[in-house]
């Protein structure tokens, strides 16, 4: 944007001319200190904020350590930490919580303690989406749901499944659940055995 196109038709306009470049420069210092308190705003919110940030405002507040994590991954501890502050051991909040740190439904994951051990809960299913979302392994990320469990309760679970299947008929196609196109935009994703995406 040429801002000296404002001036009165006395002074110079071109792209070359020092009035250009005074007011160009005057615009760029203004985009950055935008930039900047964007960035000040955004580091309010624990989804956007990085770096020192996350460490300072948030770690130092919930007592977090970051570790060896990268943003993504201490991010997850951080939630983990208020979702244990909120977590209140009963079933609702437990799957409010995971539903929460992992951005997935309620309906994409089912944790059940029916026909399971005493003081066991098993997770029938769970999304690898939510496994990607969050950027731990699958181990990392069962010890977090357990985690949030009520103290002396084990978490059991074998098995976080894909989306891919295959159609009844011929002609069915699922962008979701069906084969990828070359650029890898659409299509399901096969799922996994607990550990086995750490070997």
């Amino acid at each position: 944007m040429n801002n000296s196109l404002k001036l009165p038709d006395c002074y110079a306009k071109d792209i070359q001319s020092n009035n250009y470049k005074l007011l160009e420069l005057n615009h760029f210092d203004i985009e950055e200190l935008k930039k900047d308190i964007q960035s000040v705003y955004e580091s309010m919110d624990m989804d956007l904020a990085y770096g020192r940030t996350l460490d300072i405002l948030y770690g130092e507040m919930l007592d977090q350590a970051r570790g060896p994590c990268d943003d993504k991954q201490y991010r997850y501890l951080l939630f983990l930490k208020l979702a244990k502050y909120r977590a209140q051991g009963n079933y609702q909040t437990v799957t409010d919580m995971i539903s929460w740190m992992f951005s997935i439904s309620q309906e994409e994951f089912m944790l059940e303690d029916e026909d399971a051990p005493s003081c066991t809960v098993v997770l029938k299913k769970f999304p690898l989406q939510g496994l990607r979302n969050s950027g731990f392994t699958s181990k990392q990320a069962m010890k977090t749901i357990e985690s949030l469990l009520p103290i002396g309760v084990a978490l059991q679970s074998h098995e976080i499944e894909g989306t891919f299947e295959f159609g009844e008929f011929y002609i069915d196609y699922d962008e979701e659940k069906g084969f990828a196109d070359i650029e890898q935009t659409i299509g399901g994703y096969l799922g996994l055995i607990v550990g086995e995406d750490e070997g």
